[in-house]
């Protein structure tokens, strides 16, 4: 079923299914919301998408500002590997840097939030590391020293009941 190029899952036999990423876009929702209410003024994956100028190589799934400060937000919830982890690792170190994009025509987030499952299960029950994963890429990709943002989630169900953050320095060629 589609609205508008919106996917909001499928009717089959008369029995509703959720979209497949609906796991990955409740967190994003409660990682938001929890930014929110630590006084954020957040700007979900939709929006930023509708009001920044087409282009962008990599989609965030969240931009959150507060005073000077711009936060670049990534939910993992699949396993990435080889071009789809490459390519968020440049993505995020462009971001770093200085060099990602102006969003909403004004704010230029220069840094990045991982938000992550630790307890994230593959489709065939194996554990996902996504910071290991993430950081690996991150050590083989950077030019120089950069700062990120760790979030591990608290999950209550489904959704998300809060987070543990965590920044990391990465250095060039280190894993």
């Amino acid at each position: 079923m589609c609205i508008r190029d919106r996917d909001i899952g499928t009717l089959t036999e008369g029995r509703w299914l959720p979209p497949t990423t609906w796991r990955h876009d409740l967190k994003a929702a409660g990682v938001l919301v929890r930014l929110h209410a630590a006084g954020w003024t957040i700007y979900p994956e939709r929006e930023v998408l509708a009001k920044t100028e087409p282009g962008l190589k990599k989609m965030l799934d969240g931009l959150a500002k507060k005073g000077d400060r711009a936060l670049w937000i990534e939910v993992e919830n699949a396993r990435k590997s080889g071009p789809h982890l490459a390519k968020l690792a440049r993505t995020a170190l462009q971001v770093v840097r200085g060099d990602g994009p102006t969003l909403l025509g004004q704010i230029k987030p220069r840094e990045v939030l991982f938000a992550y499952d630790p307890a994230a299960q593959d489709e065939n029950g194996y554990q996902i590391a996504h910071k290991a994963n993430i950081l690996g890429e991150l050590g083989k990709n950077a030019a120089r020293e950069a700062n990120f943002w760790f979030a591990a989630l608290e999950m209550a169900g489904a959704g998300v009941a809060g987070y543990k953050t965590e920044q990391v320095t990465v250095r060039q060629g280190v894993k």
